[in-house]
């Protein structure tokens, strides 16, 4: 297995917790498995705390594990290329750029992330091919 698609989340949660920690630590273990997630369904919303307080429709992701560091987040556009409105957007707690991509996804970002999740696959598949079986390096 190289990728694990997680499409699921909580409320808003704008800060680096131990599940984030726990996926950063075994994408270390494991350099050749990377986590997708949804980026959630909250995007106009408005974090309750941390450095983006108050601002509706920024730093809104659905989970502090999505706040993780060597994962990918997907967000959700509709038919138009555009992002949703329900679409959690970032940035991260600390700035950083989450979600890194986004993707059609008619019911949200659990749709959009299962198929940045299939890309993310096709896209290990060639490289696997190019490159005698080995799969590409880590995010960080």
């Amino acid at each position: 297995m190289s990728v694990q698609n997680h499409s699921y989340g909580t409320g808003i949660e704008n800060y680096y917790g131990l599940e984030a920690l726990g996926y950063d630590q075994q994408t270390r273990q494991l350099p050749t498995l990377l986590h997708v997630f949804s980026s959630g369904n909250s995007g106009t919303d408005a974090s309750a705390d941390g450095l983006y307080k108050g601002l509706v429709a920024v730093a809104n992701l659905t989970g502090q594990f999505k706040m993780s560091k060597n994962s990918l987040a997907v967000g959700a556009t509709d038919a138009l290329g555009q992002v949703a409105a329900l679409s959690s957007r970032g940035p991260a707690y600390d700035g950083r750029i989450k979600p890194e991509l986004v993707a059609y996804g008619d019911a949200g970002s659990s749709d959009a992330s299962a198929l940045g999740s299939g890309a993310a696959l096709l896209v290990q598949q060639a490289y696997r091919d190019s490159q005698g079986g080995t799969l590409p390096p880590p995010l960080w």
